[in-house]
Parts: C-alpha cells; structure tokens; sequence
C-alpha cells in the first residue's frame, strides 16, 4: 500500500524480496485500500492512515507505533491487533516529520515482527 509520491518504497521492498512480488499497481485510494484489506489476511505497517483502514476491515494488523501510543489508536484485548511500541525519552516531544534517528520503530527488531506475526498467523 502505498500513496503519491511514495512509489520507490514499494520498489525497494520488491528489489529484496526473494519470492516473486505481486504486479506493481496504482497508488491505492481510501475505496482501493479498503477493498485490498477485505481480501488480507494480515497487515503489518508503522502508525498510519492505512493501518487505521486496515483495523477498519476485517485483515489482523501488527503496528509499529513511532511518536503516537497505541492505547489511543488500537482497539483493547483484540488479538487480532498487535501492537509494538517502544517507549523512548523522545517520544513525548517528536515531530518524525523531521526526526533522523527514529528508534522507536528502529528499535522494534525483526525477530519481535516475526514473533507478532505467528501470534496472528497461528
């Protein structure tokens, strides 16, 4: 999923994917968005509009929360809604517009991501 002016992440992701990627596509509207999250089994992005819409729909998501809290964005108790949050000094205070180092996504290794994944998946 991705929006205009965001084509290249979608590219760098496929250049080191090892299975076949899906066919490229136009960059998703909200309607295109929601019909992609309805046939998903499982959404795993940062703390955005999509994962809202992703939520929205019937697809499980796993979140990586930068500067906002996941007690004010992720429905409680649901295990179809993982979150991973890291609680650095900076959060309170980050503009991540602007932010160079951004441990608190940084941080949330890939081990904790495959993890959250099972715990969907299984």
């Amino acid at each position: 999923i991705y929006g205009p002016g965001e084509e290249e992440y979608p590219r760098k992701v496929q250049s080191m994917m090892k299975q076949r990627a899906l066919p490229e596509y136009p960059h998703s509207g909200i309607a295109r968005m929601r019909g992609i999250f309805e046939r998903a089994t499982l959404h795993i992005g940062c703390d955005n509009g999509p994962a809202n819409i992703a939520k929205a729909s019937p697809c499980s998501t796993i979140v990586l929360y930068s500067n906002s809290r996941a007690s004010s964005w992720t429905p409680p108790g649901n295990p179809r809604y993982i979150t991973l949050e890291n609680d650095v000094p900076c959060k309170s205070k980050c503009l991540h517009e602007r932010c160079k180092n951004p441990i608190c996504v940084t941080n949330t290794t890939v081990d904790e991501v495959l993890e959250a994944t099972k715990r969907v998946l299984i």
